[in-house]
């Protein structure tokens, strides 16, 4: 596979749930959050890695359009095409079928539940998540308890 099957994949699998891209970024946006999902192409070989990440509208009123280090929370895909989880895609032992079950599977069980829900459905999936959440977050989840 190569970088642009890799990237029109991505580009497929998020516009079909409602993602726009703009500004090398794909971003969904709902009443209560915006996600923004983007690559980072690796440094020491042929590969990627998807991040994505969690605005909260009540604390962002007039963002649209943020970068992925402006939210206030962020992941990464897993490939779960092994036994192993890994965060890295392969470009050269990733089939474009199992691509295609990793991003459907992380967009699945990751982010639709969290914008169907909202921000504390993601640490209800990754308990351990609220130690990398930005501060103003934190205070946020303080607030609403």
């Amino acid at each position: 596979m190569n970088n642009t099957e890799f990237k029109k994949i991505l580009q497929i699998c998020t516009s079909e749930i409602g993602f726009e891209y703009y500004k090398k970024n794909y971003y969904y946006q709902s009443e209560k959050l915006i996600v923004v999902i983007n690559t980072q192409k690796s440094n020491y070989d042929d590969s990627y890695y998807v991040n994505y990440g969690f605005c909260v509208r009540d604390i962002h009123d007039n963002l649209k359009y943020p970068k992925i280090n402006e939210c206030d929370i962020i992941g990464r895909f897993i490939n779960n095409t092994n036994d192993k989880k890994e965060y890295e895609f392969k470009l050269y032992t990733i089939s474009s079928d199992e691509l295609i079950k990793c991003f459907d599977y992380n967009i699945r069980y990751i982010i639709i539940p969290v914008v169907n829900e909202d921000i504390n459905k993601y640490f209800e999936l990754f308990p351990k998540a609220i130690y990398t959440a930005k501060r103003n977050l934190k205070e946020y989840l303080e607030k609403i308890k």
